[in-house]
């Protein structure tokens, strides 16, 4: 992925929100999401699943949390910023591809 991701203190409360099987270890996750990122496996991108006024389209990413999968969720703005947006344990980011341009 070719892209720096910018995390703000919103997008930390909300990766800290997110309700996860492992929440502890989820959680534990957020003081080194730089490695996190850099030892996730980047898949694609998908369709947002929900329509947000300057959300472009989503890009998920595979990681392990606790020996079990989950994906981290980035957003690509309208204006080409790529922000983290959350994680998630649900595999229904893995619904069928956007097409890459």
């Amino acid at each position: 992925f070719p892209h720096d991701v910018v995390v703000t203190m919103t997008d930390i409360k909300e990766w800290l929100n997110q309700p996860h099987k492992h929440y502890a270890e989820k959680n534990e996750l957020v003081v080194r999401l730089d490695k996190v990122f850099a030892e996730s496996d980047y898949l694609y991108p998908i369709e947002p699943f929900k329509k947000r006024n300057s959300v472009k389209d989503e890009y998920i990413f595979e990681i392990s949390i606790a020996g079990d999968p989950s994906w981290i969720i980035v957003h690509e703005t309208d204006w080409g910023e790529f922000r983290l947006h959350g994680v998630t344990e649900s595999d229904k980011v893995k619904k069928p591809q956007k097409q890459e341009q």
